[in-house]
């Protein structure tokens, strides 16, 4: 008879098992884990081939995709496209298969493009890009701005938040799938920063009070908790064998 002390009254459902592994990845692979996870959450998935291409680059357009999924958006993302987005990018028409996820990602304030109008989706995107989208989804660009600004002030933040262990990168390179899968894994777990209310300068103008959702309960959230109610739970295990014919 096993015994399973709960530490927790709030349940990770459904239990998630790794699904049908990669072709190309096995367990002794350093993106295994999270790319087994970001599959079973839903997030990020492979090839039609039943591969994962670990060492693939990918592209500004691909990880719009993965950060609406992140974001608990990719079914929710079209009740924003009736809007209209603070600027079009010229080289995304509306027939661009990520269309709807850039348009829903710049409307939401999470992705921007540069300053000739462009977005580029077929561009690789590099470690310093996809590091700036990781530290903004999840709220610590107020810290990571004052604290040195992009680049900089959003890799610092993103150590520190844990969302860049396990990947050795220099900035302007661009991303590899691997590694992309890690950084986003990592961040589905970083307590969020929420705007929790408002106050008044000495000038009367009203500001933002932001919070770490770190606590205890309703006051822990994360990517995972807030936007797909899935919570982690921490359970001890006692045996308890009694005798043969309860075994």
């Amino acid at each position: 008879i096993i015994s399973v002390i709960l530490t927790s009254a709030l349940f990770a459902f459904p239990c998630l098992g790794y699904a049908a592994e990669y072709t190309d990845l096995d367990k002794s692979n350093e993106c295994y884990e999270a790319a087994s996870r970001l599959r079973d959450f839903g997030i990020m998935g492979g090839y039609e081939d039943g591969s994962f291409r670990p060492d693939k680059t990918i592209t500004r357009a691909e990880v719009a995709r993965l950060v609406t999924s992140a974001l608990g958006a990719d079914k929710t993302y079209e009740e924003y496209l009736h809007q209209t987005p603070p600027y079009e990018f010229s080289d995304v028409p509306a027939s661009h298969w990520a269309y709807k996820y850039i348009t829903y990602l710049t409307i939401s304030g999470w992705l921007d493009g540069y300053e000739d109008g462009t977005f580029r989706p077929d561009n690789e995107i590099t470690y310093a890009e996809l590091t700036k989208i990781l530290v903004d989804i999840t709220g610590y660009s107020i810290y990571a701005g004052p604290n040195g600004g992009y680049p900089s002030g959003y890799i610092i933040s993103a150590a520190s938040l844990g969302i860049t262990e396990g990947v050795d990168f220099e900035n302007n390179d661009n991303a590899t799938r691997s590694d992309a899968a890690i950084m986003l894994n990592n961040a589905l777990d970083v307590p969020l920063v929420l705007v929790v209310g408002f106050e008044m300068s000495e000038a009367g103008i009203p500001y933002h009070v932001y919070e770490v959702q770190d606590g205890e309960g309703a006051q822990y959230q994360t990517l995972l908790t807030k936007l797909h109610d899935i919570y982690k739970v921490n359970i001890t295990a006692e045996d308890e064998i009694t005798n043969d014919s309860e075994q």
